[in-house]
């Protein structure tokens, strides 16, 4: 039933808010594994540059596609959400648009402005897609590790 899928979605994603350190390696295997649990309630899909592949270091990319795929469900009722990584210059671009809807008005600061300023010290930007929808743009030094706010 619609209603024991997302009861089980939900489950999922509360187990990996919880425990967000999987062990893995990579930024398409660290996306990948942020966005399966939430495939049951939006289709998500995931394009990583080839040059960007084998960064080691994903934990802070994996944060914020987190933060980006909650706010898409939670405050714009998405259905689609897409992630690409690309590399620019010396510094890491995720772009993260969904299809939901976005807010008229301004929107309020909160602790996921905060993280986002914590992980995306190069700074980072949400605003209304051209097609529908919310674009998040946040932009994350090559070889940046966790930091302390994970």
């Amino acid at each position: 039933s619609p209603r024991g899928r997302l009861d089980d979605a939900l489950a999922n994603i509360a187990e990996l808010l919880d425990d967000p350190g999987p062990n893995v390696s990579g930024v398409r295997a660290g996306l990948d594994f942020i966005a399966d649990p939430w495939q049951p309630l939006m289709s998500v899909t995931i394009a990583v540059d080839d040059d960007v592949l084998d960064e080691p270091d994903s934990a802070v990319l994996m944060t914020i596609a987190q933060e980006a795929l909650s706010n898409a469900f939670r405050h714009g009722g998405a259905g689609s959400v897409s992630i690409h990584v690309s590399a620019e210059d010396s510094s890491l671009c995720m772009t993260v648009i969904d299809d939901g809807t976005f807010p008229d008005g301004l929107i309020e600061p909160g602790l996921g402005s905060a993280l986002l300023d914590s992980l995306a010290p190069l700074g980072w930007h949400l605003g209304r897609h051209a097609g529908g929808g919310a674009i998040l743009t946040a932009h994350v030094s090559l070889g940046d590790g966790p930091v302390g706010a994970l």
